[in-house]
């Protein structure tokens, strides 16, 4: 890895002022494009930008699926899936110059679902650097998603088809540091890793990997069950990705110009016999950037040097690129991948040209360095017929029953020391469904560290690496059907008291349910190679969709906000955000640079929201804590403090139960600006002692450090309109507060700033309840914990929050393999600290979570809050506990930001002295307090 601090160029071409939708523009309409039209010209083309599709929304009390992107021309987004694609084309890193659009199978077991070692597949990176090429994809669901009419408060994303020429995979990739460092997501060819559980709120950051180059479909479906047992699902959309080639021209949405076979229907059919046409591919030889090295040269010669025309190619019958044909040439570099497949060319000479033949060719072979040719005197072709890539599979959606509820869960150290591994197996193995869960201290409303995973053949596993930090915790699985099983989600506690190095065994049962209502299963899929005999409208119209099943009339009444608020100054009444995604979001308007917090948590407004950062402070608990060992020990990291060493860390990837803050420009208009817009996070508060840092995490260039407290650098240049997440770290509990602006100058020399606004961490749970320590329970959304034996109160709409109470869920049946390797009973841990006995400061190893720091979001998992519990008569031992609808909760008042100013830190070098002193004394005052309470009231286990 390489370690890097992000700087801002000290100059930028005008094309990259130009905001990015106008950048996306106008690299699309540069250049000679085919007077023709493709499948896809006029409609409008979503790339190098951010993009959610598909994001999932609640419209009409029915789910609707659409593609999420910034602006296109006087367009604005999100838009239906009918009038727009995803160009994915190639892309390098504005930072390194580094291909961004290849991913090459390294020889790791993880990365064997890929492919073979040195296979390289087109690629949507997860992480682009200095800019957003090629395209920047993830998929999410909007924050107002109904999930307390919805069985076990869950809803889901299924791929049910995938028609294009190769396959497709998504999934999270950071370093190779450790198992978990991939983590698949969906697939086309995988059944059960289809889907995905969605959470509200919520968007991905992940790569996408196609196989080969060409046009694919992708038919998507968002589905729940209601809470009567109803269907709950969108009309099955679909995603056109078109992968390589050149841009299709954009448009308004419409398609425009004739189809290939229309083209093709109209041209002179000629004496192909008099005509010499030569189709050739053979490897890129004189490629100079990164990535070349993968590609192939397709080119195409006819005799006539004064020949002018179209050339479209397609890859395994599918469309894949329209070419000028000029001067009797035409040319293309593309990365067709590691496969073996078929490419075929349809030529159809201008209209000025009517003594030219249009042709056909027979279908060219390639392989990975292969030279091959076709030419016209083997006569004309067939029309280039689909063959779909035979791996990929079709879901029904037809609903299913398991033969059986039981599982077994198994718990087990791995081949690889320091690694344990989490296996529950269902007894049915057509059950589909996903795994979540995690290790949970007793007292506590949070999982230190959550389980996710996907049932494949009936079988979810979960790779972690192993620490004695988890010693007397309890682990609980929860197994969550998919939608389409007539089955209820439960919770299967492992073990009540873990200890490292042991192994377990449980079992347990979810609860089958009755068939509701008969409902039609959709089959959106064509058949798995539909080649026509004769030749075919390169698009055929699809049939029209099954309507959507009808989802519950009325929406639950919306309540209060679920957020408690500090009761402490300076922090009264400010609500107190636990988890879920926030935004420091910039806007440049005709009054100047403002700033604003995004907040889609659903903590106080069940909307996406714009508010102060004035009334929030966020809270970092002790499950977001972290111990530097294993693979955080790489130099790289030394701002994580020493080996052994605990940390707080909000993580890159949005994971349940934590908040997940990043900072966005994609509003700004840069072409308004000379160089970067600069967020400011200037230190007004830290505890002693205490360093603080943000850095990104790349699989391909490693670590880059955008913040250090311990250099005095609080500054981050922004260089282009885009949406920022990075890892956060605290290295000690207590409160952090930060002076909030951006500032840019624009192109006549002015300095813009945003008014100040102050961005406060709550940093451990001693730090929150002291900002609650004067509010009442039922007045902060937190109640007491049930009573032993009581049953586990209805959860939130998270089915990865855990069931309170564990002592009513199957018993441990399993036994110890392993002695413990940590350390005894309140000992001295590895890093030399006792247990017990540490200070605010230096808090204790026993209370670190897994360092799941550099683990990947959790987007099979929902959003973890607190619950209410309300007396109730006592489980059955052996029962288990199973996972109840929860009603959500609603807004609350809404702030305005007021105008923006210059602030003092661009105006002069600090504030006046009487202010500096006045303020140092209250946060002496104020730091004290703290300590003294945190010493007192919460010693160190």
């Amino acid at each position: 890895m390489i370690v890097k601090k992000h700087t801002p160029r000290k100059s930028l071409s005008k094309a990259r002022l130009l905001t990015l939708s106008s950048l996306v523009l106008a690299s699309l309409v540069a250049g000679s494009l085919p007077a023709t039209a493709g499948p896809d010209d006029g409609k409008i083309i979503t790339s190098r930008a951010h993009i959610d599709a598909p994001k999932t929304a609640w419209i009409d009390n029915h789910f609707v699926l659409r593609n999420e992107a910034p602006a296109q021309g006087d367009k604005e987004g999100p838009y239906s899936a009918d009038e727009s694609i995803i160009w994915l084309g190639k892309g390098w890193s504005e930072m390194t110059g580094r291909s961004q659009y290849t991913f090459t199978v390294d020889e790791s077991a993880e990365q064997s679902f890929l492919g073979k070692p040195g296979d390289t597949l087109y690629m949507a990176p997860g992480l682009p650097e200095g800019n957003h090429d090629p395209a920047w994809v993830g998929f999410g669901a909007e924050t107002d998603i109904p999930v307390e009419d919805f069985r076990d408060g869950t809803f889901a994303l299924d791929i049910m088809d995938v028609n294009g020429p190769g396959e497709m995979e998504l999934f999270r990739y950071h370093h190779q540091w450790d198992p978990s460092a991939l983590r698949r997501m969906m697939s086309s060819k995988t059944p059960g890793l289809n889907s995905s559980l969605l959470r509200p709120g919520s968007h991905t950051h992940n790569a996408t990997t196609f196989t080969t180059a060409g046009r694919y479909e992708v038919t998507y479906r968002t589905v729940a069950r209601g809470l009567e047992g109803q269907l709950i699902q969108s009309e099955p959309t679909k995603i056109i990705w078109q992968v390589g080639g050149r841009s299709p021209q954009p448009g308004d949405g419409i398609p425009q110009g004739l189809s290939t076979l229309e083209r093709y229907q109209q041209a002179p059919e000629g004496k192909l016999a008099d005509m010499d046409y030569r189709l050739s591919i053979r490897p890129y030889r004189e490629g100079q950037r990164s990535g070349d090295q993968n590609l192939t040269h397709i080119a195409f010669e006819a005799d006539n040097s004064s020949l002018e025309g179209t050339l479209t190619l397609f890859n395994n019958g599918y469309f894949l690129t329209d070419l000028p044909v000029s001067q009797g040439r035409a040319s293309w570099d593309e990365l067709l991948g590691s496969t073996p497949g078929q490419l075929q060319a349809v030529f159809t000479p201008s209209s000025e040209h009517d003594q030219a033949a249009r042709w056909i060719s027979q279908p060219l072979d390639y392989a990975p360095g292969v030279e091959a040719s076709r030419d016209s005197s083997e006569g004309e072709g067939s029309w280039p017929q689909e063959h779909r890539d035979p791996d990929n599979f079709t879901m029904t959606g037809e609903l299913y029953r398991p033969s059986s509820g039981d599982f077994t869960l198994t718990l087990e150290p791995t081949e690889r020391e320091g690694y344990s591994k989490l296996i529950v197996q269902a007894k049915d193995p057509n059950f589909r469904g996903f795994l979540a869960g995690g290790f949970k201290e007793a007292d506590s409303q949070y999982y230190d560290s959550t389980f996710e995973g996907h049932f494949v053949n009936g079988i979810a596993e979960y790779v972690y690496q192993d620490s004695w930090f988890y010693d007397g915790e309890s682990v609980i699985a929860q197994i969550i059907p998919h939608p389409d099983m007539q089955a209820q989600a439960a919770s299967i506690q492992v073990t009540d008291s873990y200890a490292q190095g042991k192994s377990y065994q449980a079992q347990g049962s979810i609860t089958l349910l009755d068939e509701p209502d008969p409902v039609e299963p959709q089959d959106p899929a064509p058949p798995a190679d539909p080649a026509p005999a004769d030749p075919a409208p390169a698009d055929p119209a699809p049939a029209d969709p099954a309507p959507a099943d009808p989802a519950p009339a009325d929406p639950a009444p919306e309540t209060p906000a679920s957020a408690p608020q500090c009761s402490i100054e300076p922090y009264k009444g400010r609500y107190i955000l636990t988890e879920g995604h926030v935004d420091i979001k910039a806007q440049l308007g005709e009054q100047g640079l403002k700033t604003f917090l995004k907040d889609e948590t659903r903590q106080i407004s069940r909307q996406a929201t714009e508010r102060s950062l004035d009334e929030v402070v966020f809270a970092v608990g002790n499950q977001a804590r972290n111990l530097r060992q294993g693979p955080l020990t790489a130099p790289e990291l030394d701002f994580l403090g020493k080996a052994g060493d605990s940390f707080y860390g909000l993580p890159q990837n949005q994971e349940p139960g934590i908040i997940w803050p990043g900072w966005n420009t994609q509003d700004i208009d840069y072409s308004r600006l000379e160089g970067p817009v600069e967020l400011h996070l200037n230190p007004v508060h830290k505890p002693d002692g205490s360093n603080f840092a943000i850095y990104q995490e790349s699989p391909f260039t490693g670590v880059n450090l955008l913040a250090d407290s311990r250099k005095g650098d609080y500054l981050i240049p922004v260089d282009f309109p885009t949406h920022v997440h990075a890892h956060w770290v605290f290295t000690a509990p207590g409160i952090y507060e930060f002076e909030a602006y951006y500032s840019a100058r624009t192109l006549d020399g002015e300095q813009k700033a945003s008014q100040p606004q102050k961005l406060v961490f709550l940093v451990g749970d001693q730090a929150i309840e002291d900002c609650q320590q004067d509010g009442k329970p039922g007045e902060t959304g937190t109640d007491p914990a049930p009573s032993e034996g009581a049953t586990a109160p209805a959860p939130s709409p998270d089915p990865s929050a855990p069931s309170s109470d564990p002592s009513a869920q199957t018993p441990e049946q399993g036994s110890e393999t392993k002695t413990l390797q940590g350390p005894a009973d309140k000992g001295e841990g590895p890093s030399g600290k006792t247990q017990g006995a540490s200070g605010p400061e230096s808090p204790s190893p026993k209370e670190e979570s897994h360092h799941k720091f550099h683990q990947l979001e959790t987007s099979g998992t929902m959003n973890q809050q607190p619950t209410s519990t309300s007396p109730a008569a006592p489980s059955e031992p052996g029962k288990t506990q199973l996972l109840a609808p929860h009603k959500e909760q609603e807004p609350a008042q809404q702030a305005q930001e007021g105008g923006a100013q210059l602030p003092p830190s661009l105006a002069s070098t600090g504030v006046s002295a009487v202010g500096l002193l006045v303020g140092l004394a209250a946060l002496a005052l104020l730091t004290g307090a703290v300590c003294r309470s945190y010493r007192k009231t919460k010693p160190s286990r």
